[in-house]
Formats: C-alpha cells, structure tokens, sequence
C-alpha cells in the first residue's frame, strides 16, 4: 500500500470519537511524522484505557485503507459495534484469499 502524505490537521479532522486526550493528540502527530517520514507500518503499544482504538480508526480514515490487528475476538466485536463501517476477520476460514 503506498502512503500519501497527510497533514497532522487531517488526523484531528477525522478523529470520529467525542473526546481527544492530549496522549492521543501526541501520538497521532507521531504517527504522521512517521508516515511522513517514509514508515509503511505502525505499531502501538499503550496501557489499557488509553485509546488505542480511536487512535486505529482515525489512523484508517485518514489513509483511506488500513488493517487493524487484535489479538481477542472479543476486541474485534467491540471494533465492529463502536464503527459500523469495519469489516471484520475472525479466524483464517474467514479470510478471502
């Protein structure tokens, strides 16, 4: 996947949650430096409650096509009950080769 350069501004812009902590606010800025920079991937590593999730789906909107690992289904039916536009892979049979 090619990344094209986006603008800090476009991560605010398409953050989808009610509230941007300050943490979140830092470390999307990072993500945009990053990609920026030339980065093809991203990996997260935050405490519970942080909001890496928000963070996953601003990430997405802002580049238009992305994939979101978890590691629990459990966090993968949260993903597809808080944003109704995910599509979600559980298991290797659910995925179209």
């Amino acid at each position: 996947m090619s990344v094209t350069p986006q603008t800090t501004s476009n991560y605010i812009k398409n953050f989808s949650f009610p509230t941007l902590r300050d943490k979140q606010s830092y470390v999307l800025k990072d993500i945009d430096a990053a990609f920026t920079s030339g980065y093809k991937y991203i990996v997260l590593e935050a405490p519970t409650g942080f909001g890496k999730s928000p963070v996953a789906i601003t990430t997405a909107l802002t580049l238009g096509s992305s994939y979101i690992c978890t590691s629990t289904k459990d966090l993968q039916t949260q993903y597809a009950r808080d944003v109704p536009f995910i599509r979600v892979a559980k298991g290797k049979l659910s995925i179209i080769s």
